[in-house]
């Protein structure tokens, strides 16, 4: 866990896109979702962009897979932390916080603060997927609100097949 979260730091230090990436967002978000893509940090740009491609890797050995669908949810799964919500330190400190001190990091980011303050990006790290779900609703991408609302949270048996595999291709990024 530890060893992920290092490379995790080193791949948000180096993040970019290029212009095969700006073809793959083009090939599977609309404009309006490509409009929150763009709105977060470059560094969870390349993290979805990272887990989209692990997913579409994954998808090929899964039968009935949705593969717009699940690349959607890959690309959009962290918009819950938008541009000046968290940033590259915020995550890496609220991460740090929650690995050392989980019961607080959860007490204090049970409900928002001010924006910038600690509780704020305490409570973004921790609610980012319901956030993220309901600007997906916003677009009317219900099947992708769910998706992404539940990206973090235990496996259910009725889980669908994309978000099996979404989970997955977001732990491996």
């Amino acid at each position: 866990m530890i060893l992920q979260r290092v490379r995790q730091v080193l791949y948000a230090l180096r993040a970019r896109r290029t212009d095969a990436d700006e073809q793959f967002i083009a090939a599977w978000l609309k404009p309006a979702e490509q409009t929150l893509f763009y709105a977060q940090v470059l560094a969870d740009q390349y993290h979805a962009l990272r887990t989209a491609y692990t997913a579409e890797r994954l998808a090929r050995q899964a039968a009935a897979v949705q593969l717009p669908l699940l690349l959607r949810c890959a690309l959009l799964h962290d918009i819950g932390r938008g541009r000046g919500d968290l940033g590259t330190a915020g995550k890496i400190l609220t991460v740090f916080l929650h690995a050392v001190c989980p019961r607080w990091v959860c007490q204090r980011g049970a409900v928002d603060g001010t924006p910038g303050s600690l509780q704020h990006k305490l409570y973004i790290y921790q609610h980012h997927a319901m956030l993220g779900a309901a600007k997906l609703e916003k677009l009317g991408l219900h099947r992708e609100a769910v998706i992404v609302a539940a990206h973090h949270q235990p496996v259910k048996a009725n889980d669908p097949l994309e978000l099996l595999i979404l989970r997955r291709a977001d732990a491996l990024n």
